[in-house]
């Protein structure tokens, strides 16, 4: 190996293996490295007078522009799909703009790339009739988007989403946030906020919260202002997560937005309207005790209470009782607080909310177990009652946070009677 070409590659590598190895492809391109089938050659002279781009991404760069019009088209197209693509998606857009590749000139030239080592197939096939194909390396991909023009890229995002929605069939699912990705860089931006919907509801039906928080933000950026109804949705829908994060700090603003949201709607809806600042009063009673506000906390909860009364909406006034509920029986106010319990379950019952039931129901459990100073089996009887109704509730519902939250309570109510292999088996 000449020192020259030894000294480029060790100084312009800088130990990256992968710039070493795309600068190699490069002078084997640049015709400086002659690939023989025994042995290589360098031409030295030609490689003093080569420009060497100093950077990865240059050298990728360079690679690219040597490339035929055919094969950088294709692989640009492929490009805007992401870093893994299918060829019937690059067939796709090929047709669509109108050039001269079709599905088996789409193939070919994927070999050829695939030769000169910038794709690769997949081990798997994830569309069914598609073949799956990899970017090299991630900056490539990057690299090669880059290179498209913004106007086409548009045009191609969306030309991608339609491939998508003809060709996933059952499986449209998993691929709900890859296709509000493409709608929303088409400039589809309504039809991206749907799709971004229902992505956040699949990220938080698999607990992942931050996920769906991020889906939710970026379709309320999408939907327009004057949809407030879907807005003060999937606000309480990302506030609720924030919760379940612990991130106070966008608790605060998202609360506030769904205020301001409810008043506008209780202007434009009545009732209806009315039912969602009982709502929003609910969650701001929630975050302000949660940050020890406790005055805030009271006159949102009183609010909240007289808003679901004149809406008539039932969900929410048992909802609004279970919590003061809650309020009263951490005061050691326990008939107070049982009146309230009492209150919400009933009203739990005639509107079939099975979570403010199950809550009024554990509630009530918790009531008995601080008021009754006796140690009797009748009071842990009770107790077990109310708490092991409450725990099918959660299950019938799906809502596996109390039911593990009313399990771990069973637990200590056995470990706390002495009834160590029942607390055991509920602890597990």
């Amino acid at each position: 190996v000449p020192a020259l070409l030894r000294d480029l590659v060790s100084r312009g590598a800088e130990g990256n293996p992968f710039f070493t190895e795309e600068l190699i492809k490069m002078l084997v391109e640049e015709g400086v490295i002659h690939a023989g089938d025994t042995a290589w050659s360098v031409d030295v002279a030609r490689l003093g007078d080569l420009q060497v781009p100093p950077t990865l991404t240059g050298v990728l760069q360079a690679r690219l522009d040597r490339l035929p019009f055919d094969q950088r088209q294709v692989l640009q197209q492929a490009s805007v799909i992401g870093r893994l693509f299918w060829d019937l998606a690059v067939a796709y857009i090929a047709a669509a703009a109108e050039t001269e590749a079709n599905a088996e000139k789409v193939e070919a030239v994927l070999d050829t790339l695939q030769s000169r080592e910038m794709v690769f197939p997949a081990a798997t096939t994830s569309i069914q009739g598609a073949h799956d194909y990899l970017f090299k390396h991630a900056l490539l991909r990057e690299v090669t988007y880059e290179g498209v023009l913004k106007r086409v890229r548009r045009v191609y995002h969306g030309l991608v989403a339609d491939w998508m929605m003809a060709q996933s069939g059952e499986r449209e699912r998993e691929y709900t946030g890859l296709l509000a990705d493409h709608l929303a860089l088409g400039g589809r931006a309504e039809e991206a906020a749907v799709y971004l919907r229902r992505a956040a509801e699949q990220a938080a039906a698999a607990y992942a919260n931050a996920e769906a928080a991020s889906y939710y933000t970026r379709a309320l950026e999408l939907m327009p202002e004057k949809d407030a109804e879907e807005r003060y949705t999937r606000l309480l829908a990302r506030e609720g997560l924030h919760e379940l994060l612990g991130a106070t700090e966008e608790r605060g603003p998202d609360i506030a937005a769904l205020e301001a949201l409810a008043e506008e709607l209780d202007r434009t809806q009545g009732q209806a309207g009315r039912s969602r600042r009982a709502e929003a009063a609910l969650r701001r009673a929630a975050y302000e005790r949660w940050s020890g506000n406790n005055e805030p906390a009271f006159a949102a909860e009183r609010a909240a209470l007289r808003l679901a009364h004149q809406a008539q909406d039932v969900a929410v006034e048992a909802e609004a009782r279970r919590v003061r509920g809650g309020v009263l029986n951490h005061e050691g106010k326990y008939r107070e607080a049982r009146q309230q319990f009492e209150r919400a379950l009933a009203l739990a019952r005639q509107c079939g909310t099975r979570r403010v039931e199950a809550g009024s129901l554990s509630g009530l459990g918790w009531v008995l177990w601080h008021s009754d100073p006796g140690d009797s089996s009748a009071t842990l009887t009770a107790l077990a009652s109310f708490w092991e109704e409450a725990l099918e509730l959660h299950h019938q519902s799906g809502y596996r946070r109390g039911e593990a939250e009313t399990l771990n309570d069973l637990g200590y109510l056995f470990y706390g009677w002495g009834d160590l292999p029942r607390a055991s088996t509920y602890y597990e």
